[in-house]
């Protein structure tokens, strides 16, 4: 009797066809990490035939991994789940016979149509003559275009199509020289032929291999005007159509009105090493041992170089025991999952895209060391420079922001270069990153770890001018932003990160411009504040009469969350872990004080005739961490409707005592919607007015790639060019 194991229908994202779909959804996005299982075939292009008395029945084969095989087919199975079947398999002129499975799945394949059914079986090991067989298969099929894309894995897809950002973006991308690959595109506008090496150069051109030649690309028949462009950026692949008819005499390309951009990973990789290579033995067939070199590599992934043959690595094989060595360094053991195997575009032969997961923490960590002087030749984490850093803050007029003097700072130069040491030793809250010679820092910017999954980016500085030639470019602000904003991503719990931009901010403006285009999808969140400094040493004053302070009980501690929770989105609340499970900072507290450094919150109530009025937030972090004071910060919440000002006089009078029993100098308020206004009535220095910028940590990669885009170099213009 033939059992209906239920029914599905499975949607796939990739970039075949016309371009990119809309953006997936979260679950489409949670599916797409799951390892795939074999190559994905076209529909009719590869067979499958069992024996069924004196009728065999034929199915297409839609799925073919190692392990594992997908059908589909009109005529009704005669077998049911978990029965045997014996098969051959058909394609481009060649026969695998003698293959045995298990169906696991039998069901109408909904989508192909009602009359259809679908199959799943587990394959008996094939022996590795078999496996070559079908691997020869899969390199015909691939020549023909039977192979489609896989469900890749699409992290984030957006269509930019702002005039002033599509030339930012377009410009860069030619800047930096980008390999490329094109499609040209038939009378309908669909893909033709196979895809073209090609390059974009600083001048604007667009070159593509013709006969082992980079040339221009220009138009060579009327059918073929029109080309697709995917440009490979720095961490995202970038998609637009050019109009070869309409490039200028010099060969150059006009902007398109759109680009898509889509980034399929979330770690960004970078081109291994000469002489870094991988070795293995097949999982299958353990006589097998497969040594090949490394193309490029990631936190979680590697690109190797292989031969499907030879090697038969086919997508969704897992793998133990495989070892990365270069040359002179110690030999590092992963787990990895092949993810995919394509044709190279740039250069012979195929890559094998793996997953990779370290073998042990100690692993992880040397991983995660090795690659750092790959991913950032021209910048280190501060090794002992909290001197020449201190140095470039007077230099460079940071100590002057917000009308500020180095005057001002000079009490904080010491807690600065203790905390400096202190972060050297606890890289899971701090890192520094500096850029600059032996003579002098160049450039550095700041990440600390500031609530339980935040992270705050601050303390960024470079000289503004008498720079050596070397530094001369803003590629070194780009490399500074890029390691520091990176940094956090190692961090297993991140999950949001946090910058204050100024008002006037002019550079540092593009970590709030990247926040600002998401907010209106509720993926990003920016509050304004005004920014006042209180002098905690003040003389004290009394508290108006009839109002009482006291620590927060926890019925208050409610009514102070629904507040936030009332006034704030849901991810500043979440970010400033104003929540119950973390309002009083245990756990980064804890974190802080193992690196020998303080961090607290404390939280009072003004009442009124025994009714609260106001509560006032008191964040403390070690002096010198943030020299401006911005994690020292206050926060007043009203809890009744009506002027709330006396309770805040009184809070503050609280608040200040305890800041100086801590040995701070100065806290900082932040006057936020609905917070009182208390300018005259408290001595405050107005620090001026800000945003507080926060993205989710998966999209800080689009504020990285926003911030690469606005500081690479840029060609001449066109009037200098020859």
């Amino acid at each position: 009797m033939l059992a209906f194991h239920g029914s599905r229908a499975v949607e796939t994202t990739s970039l075949g066809g016309d371009g990119c779909r809309t953006m997936p959804t979260s679950s489409e996005v949670a599916a797409h990490h799951a390892v795939p299982d074999g190559f994905v075939v076209r529909a009719g292009a590869m067979s499958a035939v069992a024996p069924s008395g004196t009728a065999p029945r034929t199915f297409d084969v839609t799925r073919l991994g190692l392990r594992s095989l997908a059908l589909s087919g009109a005529d009704l199975p005669t077998v049911g789940l978990h029965e045997r079947v014996s098969l051959h398999i058909d394609a481009a002129g060649s026969r695998c016979e003698g293959l045995v499975g298990t169906v696991t799945y039998l069901a109408q394949d909904v989508g192909r149509g009602d009359d259809r059914f679908a199959l799943e079986l587990t394959l008996d090991t094939p022996t590795p003559e078999q496996a070559r067989v079908l691997a020869r298969a899969m390199q015909a099929l691939r020549l023909r275009g039977d192979i489609l894309d896989p469900a890749v894995r699409i992290i984030e897809h957006e269509i930019i199509d702002e005039p002033s950002r599509v030339a930012r973006v377009f410009e860069a991308l030619h800047a930096a020289e980008h390999l490329a690959v094109l499609w040209h595109r038939d009378a309908q506008g669909r893909r033709a032929g196979f895809p073209k090496p090609a390059k974009l150069t600083r001048d604007g051109r667009l070159l593509a291999l013709y006969h082992g030649i980079m040339a221009p690309e220009r138009a060579r028949d009327t059918d073929a005007s029109r080309v697709e462009v995917q440009v490979r950026g720095f961490g995202s692949n970038f998609i637009f159509a050019v109009d070869l008819d309409g490039v200028d005499a010099h060969g150059r390309l006009k902007p398109p009105v759109s680009i898509q951009r889509v980034r399929y990973r979330q770690y960004r990789r970078v081109e291994a090493e000469p002489g870094m290579v991988t070795t293995l033995r097949h999982p299958i067939w353990p006589d097998i041992e497969i040594t090949r070199p490394v193309l490029n590599a990631s936190l979680d992934g590697l690109s190797i170089a292989t031969d499907l043959v030879d090697d038969l690595l086919f997508p969704g094989v897992g793998l133990s025991g495989v070892t990365v060595t270069w040359k002179g360094g110690t030999a590092l053991t992963f787990d990895a999952h092949v993810r995919h195997v394509s044709p190279k575009i740039h250069g012979l032969g195929d890559s094998c895209g793996l997953q990779i997961t370290p073998a042990s923490e100690a692993v992880r960590h040397a991983w995660s060391a090795e690659l750092e002087a790959v991913l950032y030749p021209s910048t280190t984490l501060d090794q002992g420079r909290d001197a020449d850093v201190w140095r470039l803050y007077g230099d460079s007029g940071y100590f002057r922001l917000s009308g500020k003097s180095e005057q001002h700072f000079a009490p904080l130069r010491e807690p600065f270069m203790h905390t400096g040491e202190r972060f050297r030793h606890a890289p899971k809250i701090a890192a520094r990153v500096v850029c600059g010679g032996a003579a002098r820092v160049e450039a550095t910017a700041t990440e600390v770890k500031m609530y339980a999954g935040t992270w705050l980016g601050y303390q960024a500085a470079r000289y503004p001018d008498g720079r050596p030639l070397a530094y001369a470019g803003n590629d070194v602000v780009r490399d500074v932003y890029v390691h520091a904003l990176e940094y956090p991503q190692r961090d297993p719990d991140f999950r949001w990160h946090i910058t204050y931009v100024q008002d006037v901010a002019q550079l540092s403006r593009i970590n709030l411009d990247t926040p600002l285009r998401y907010v209106a999808g509720g993926r990003a969140c920016v509050v304004p504040f005004h920014a006042f400094e209180l002098d905690c040493r003040s003389e004290e004053t009394l508290l108006p009469t009839g109002i009482v302070v006291t620590d927060a009980s926890p019925d208050d501690e409610t009514r102070i969350l629904a507040a936030f929770a009332a006034r704030f989105p849901t991810m500043f609340v979440e970010a400033h872990d104003l929540i119950a499970k973390r309002l009083h900072l245990d756990e980064i507290k804890q974190a802080w004080a193992e690196a020998g450094l303080r961090r607290d919150r404390r939280i009072w109530v003004a009442r009124e005739a025994g009714q609260p009025t106001a509560a006032l937030l008191a964040d403390f972090a070690e002096n010198g961490v943030h020299l401006f004071g911005l994690l020292d910060a206050v926060r007043i919440v009203p809890l009744v409707d009506g002027d709330v000002t006396e309770a805040a006089l009184a809070l503050f009078r609280v608040a200040r005592t305890w800041y100086a029993e801590q040995g701070k100098l100065r806290c900082v308020y932040f006057e936020e919607a609905g917070s009182p206004h208390l300018t005259g009535h408290l001595p405050l220095v107005d620090m001026g007015g800000a945003s507080t910028a926060i993205l989710p940590a998966h999209l800080m990669s689009e504020q990285i790639e926003d911030i690469v885009h606005v500081t690479t170099p840029k060609s001449a213009p066109a009037s200098a060019r020859r």
